[in-house]
């Protein structure tokens, strides 16, 4: 048992006890007595003996229940609470889930009025606190806290402390975002701090982890879930039960195409998700430049009922969401770069999710620069199938054939390109373009291209089929011959593979997209295959974004965002649903300067959707559209356990991660003994 506010309970301990005492020493104290004879007035007139000052009080049981139940009193106004099953832990690890499904309004506040789930969960953790023995012996050590919240990832609001004011002061921190909730990420930072400071490992005490939030997460598989570091884990759910109703239309997706066409005409797709059980019907408006184009009267259905879990099995509430949908197509009139909004007129639970935009590009076919090795006359000669392809994909756009010696390093300056393929060169730098590279590799620290052994082929022994740089290609009964061995640098991904490794590459060199192909083309019969013209025209899609029927830009909150410097900016000032500066330097620039703009600078993600305009940036780059489009957290799921490391974690209280007020017990017990006091008085004083 331990005391939350000792010194109140000593001084009102202090105060009273002595005055109880005092009064028994001075109050002249008689009640009538009945008697039949005169000698027994004597017994009566000991009484008399009280009136001596200071004389020692006779024993009496009527004493002794009031110092009792004074000092009931005296412990109750201390604040006993006691916490049964943490032990000697003295370390709490407060996590609270800040991520979009929390901004809904369907928690009860204190005076009934709903308010956000965040603003629940933050008033559970200022009462966990409040409630804490901080900086109490605990074990070895002293009782401390910490704050973590987390959505897509997880940011430490502050580290171990045993400071109440600090510790509230984080947690009034914590601010909303508009990410969905990702444990296994914010379970990583746990592990790290769960033992932070504490050297023997055979004297560690499991550390508390309460985690508040509602239990709707983006969860990895169940075999590759994270654990908690040991950490003894309490779940407190964060809104209604999971059987309640949910209210809450969302855009799960949207995307703009041009007519192929009439290409100042584009159509708009946009999927809308119902998590209540019964269909809504909604006005859909989508907006050219701020002013409304098209409105589509939506019937979306509810959503469907989850089957229950087989006999034995375990259902996980954490897993994929189940919301009813309808998509919808649109089309409106775009001519030039337009800002395309799309929002559901209708008030519901969640607003972030109620409204999403996308940037649409002038209509412009993609320019492209093959450089090739050159012939004996010195002219480039590139592979046939290979410049058919580009040139079938580019359709009215251009595709410029350079030689290998007359592409010396930053020559792509002079061309008004926006992607490179290099057919069988190396080039002596990288350039700022993205590039596709086939037999060919690129001065990337990690990445190599050794030559092969002479007579080597190798199968494609599997691909990534569902990468939207393979969509579509097949690649079945196809050889390689004279495959090189491509290394790739961490975080690349291999798109398909041989034998003997990776054949075709993907990476991202700061921030600029690079495929490799580790074969000649004319070495294999891809080339006699349609599939090989497909893999092109992914690539320069998956590289550029840029054809004629694809020129749609924006960003979900969990996605980095770069954006191209004005020439001659020093700085790029964002304005929308935050604020944010920086500075246009070698430091912060990941990619070098191209023709008629700056630098590529990361702006890193932007938890909070909406659309942001860059000033300072590249009139392509003035308006950065960032959407939630997260059909998991408009469902605005509840669950009542948790997975976590294998093991299920049930909702409820904190339990004993923080200690638990038993003050009312003592003040129950108080009152008894002053009642058995008065009753025993009563007794004595009757006639």
């Amino acid at each position: 048992m331990t005391f939350l506010d000792p010194a109140a309970g000593i001084l009102a301990a202090g105060i009273a006890a002595p005055i109880v005492v005092l009064l028994y020493f001075l109050k002249l104290r008689r009640r009538p007595v009945r008697v039949s004879a005169v000698f027994l007035w004597a017994m009566a007139a000991e009484d008399l003996q009280v009136n001596v000052p200071l004389r020692w009080p006779r024993a009496s049981w009527i004493l002794l229940l009031q110092l009792l139940g004074l000092l009931l009193l005296c412990v109750a106004i201390a604040r006993p609470a006691v916490s049964s099953d943490v032990g000697n832990s003295g370390s709490v690890i407060i996590m609270i889930d800040a991520s979009a499904a929390m901004a809904a309004e369907d928690a009860p506040g204190p005076e009934g009025a709903p308010v956000s789930r965040l603003a629940r969960a933050k008033r559970s953790a200022r009462e966990m606190i409040d409630r804490m023995a901080l900086g109490s012996a605990s074990g070895d050590g002293q009782s401390r806290a910490m704050v973590i919240s987390f959505a897509a990832g997880a940011k430490v609001e502050t580290p171990f402390t045993a400071s109440r004011a600090e510790l509230r002061r984080a947690v009034d921190a914590v601010e909303q975002t508009d990410q969905p909730a990702d444990l296994d990420a914010a379970l990583g930072v746990v592990r790290a701090f769960a033992f932070a400071g504490e050297e023997n490992e055979d004297a560690r005490v499991r550390p508390v982890l309460i985690l508040l939030s509602g239990g709707g997460f983006v969860r990895a598989p169940p075999a590759s879930r994270q654990g908690a570091g040991g950490a003894d884990v309490r779940f407190v759910r964060i809104g209604p039960p999971p059987d309640a109703r949910r209210d809450n239309l969302g855009i799960a997706a949207l995307s703009a195409r041009r007519d192929e066409e009439r290409p100042s005409a584009a159509r708009v797709f946009v999927r809308v998700v119902n998590a209540g059980p019964e269909g809504v019907e909604a006005p859909l408006i989508v907006r050219v430049n701020g002013e409304a184009a098209r409105a589509v009267a939506l019937d979306i259905p509810g959503a469907p009922a989850r089957a229950p879990a087989a006999a034995g099995a375990e259902e996980d509430p954490a897993g994929d969401a189940l919301v009813g949908e309808r998509s919808t197509s649109v089309e409106i009139e775009a001519p030039g770069r337009s800002l395309i909004e799309a929002s559901i007129e209708r008030p519901d639970a969640l607003s972030p999710d109620n409204a999403a935009a996308i940037v649409l590009d002038e209509p412009r076919p993609p320019r492209i620069i093959l450089v090739a090795p050159e012939d004996g006359s010195g002219r480039p000669s590139p592979d046939p199938a290979l410049a058919h392809a580009l040139r079938v994909v580019a359709g009215q756009g251009s595709v410029r054939i350079a030689g290998a010696s007359s592409f010396i390093a930053g020559a792509e300056s002079q061309y008004a390109a926006d992607l490179i393929v290099f057919d069988r060169v190396r080039p002596a730098r990288t350039p700022a373009l993205p590039t596709l590279s086939f037999a060919a590799g690129l001065p990337i620290e990690g990445l190599a291209l050794a030559q092969p052994e002479a007579g080597s082929s190798t199968p494609f022994v599997s691909w990534r089929r569902a990468h939207p740089v393979m969509r579509g290609v097949v690649l079945d009964n196809l050889a390689v011959g004279l495959p090189m061995t491509l290394t790739l640098p961490d975080g690349a991904a291999a798109l398909a593979n041989g034998r003997d490794g990776p054949l075709i590459g993907l990476l991202e060199d700061r921030g600029v997209g690079r495929i490799i192909v580790g074969f000649e083309v004319e070495r294999s019969g891809w080339w006699l295959n349609v599939s090989f013209a497909v893999f092109v025209a992914n690539s320069v899609e998956r590289l550029i974004g840029r054809s004629e029927a694809a020129l749609s830009r924006s960003f979900t909150t969990t996605e980095p965002v770069s954006i191209r410097a004005a020439l001659g900016a020093s700085r790029l000032t964002l304005q929308g649903p935050g604020a944010a500066s920086f500075a246009v330097d070698d430091r912060a620039a990941v990619g070098p300067p191209i023709p008629g703009a700056g630098p590529l600078v990361s702006i890193g993600v932007l938890p909070r959707a909406g659309v942001y305009r860059a000033e300072g940036a590249a009139d392509a780059d003035r308006l950065i559209p960032v959407n939630l489009l997260s059909p998991a957290a408009s469902a605005l799921r509840t669950a009542d356990s948790v997975d976590i490391g294998g093991a299920r974690i049930a909702s409820g209280g904190a339990g004993g991660a923080t200690p638990r007020e038993v003050w009312p017990w003592f003040a129950l017990g108080a009152i008894a003994v002053l009642t058995l006091e008065w009753a025993l008085f009563a007794w004595r004083m009757r006639v």
